[in-house]
Order: structure tokens, then sequence, then C-alpha cells
């Protein structure tokens, strides 16, 4: 697996993230003694999504990743939302006010619509 720098500290590459995530939902599934297909159903997807969730499919949607975490454990999802909501790396940078580089326009030139 690869490891690559951040600035918070080492990170997983996001393809091997996605393996990692698909391994651990496949493994998460099996230790519920469910079949792929029984899961789907439980999740509103299709087995092949199924499938390529725990493929680490790079094109999966966010939804039925979502969708196959809370079938599996509701009290995930609210754990992955919290994570998210707390951003300590934003909330560090908004405490040591450093001022982030906004969004520049283009001018526009005369005659353009």
């Amino acid at each position: 697996m690869r490891i690559t720098e951040r600035a918070g500290g080492a990170e997983w590459a996001a393809g091997d993230a996605v393996e990692a995530v698909g391994r651990a939902l496949a493994d998460a599934r099996k230790r519920r003694r469910l079949t792929q297909a029984q899961l789907a159903a439980l999740a509103g997807v299709s087995r092949l999504t199924v499938v390529r969730a725990e493929a680490g499919h790079p094109g999966l949607a966010l939804s039925a990743l979502l969708s196959l975490v809370s079938a599996l454990e509701a009290g995930m999802l609210r754990e992955i939302i919290a994570v998210l909501e707390s951003d300590p790396a934003g909330r560090e940078l908004e405490q040591a006010r450093i001022r982030l580089p906004e969004r520049v326009r283009a001018e526009r030139g005369r005659g353009a619509k």
C-alpha cells in the first residue's frame, strides 16, 4: 500500500484507500454472515454494486457506498459525518488565521459577452 505525504502527516493514496475500504466492507459483511445479495437487499442496491464496492472500484457512487455502510452499521455513518464536520485541519487554519487564497476571476475583455 502506497503512502503519500500530506500537510497533516502520512495518508493513503486515494486508489489504495478505495481498495482498503472495499476490503474492510467485505470483511464486515462476512463477519455478519451476509451474502453479497443479502447486503445488497438491505442497502437497496444491486449485488453488482456490492461486488464493485468490495473490489475497490474507483467509479462507485458515494451514495451507494454510504448505503452499504449504513446497512451494515447505521452508527458508522454518523461517525463518518462527525469526523468530516469536526475538520481538525480546517479548524486549525481558522484559529491560526492563515489567509487561504481566494478565487481569482479573469478580467473580461471588451466585447466579451
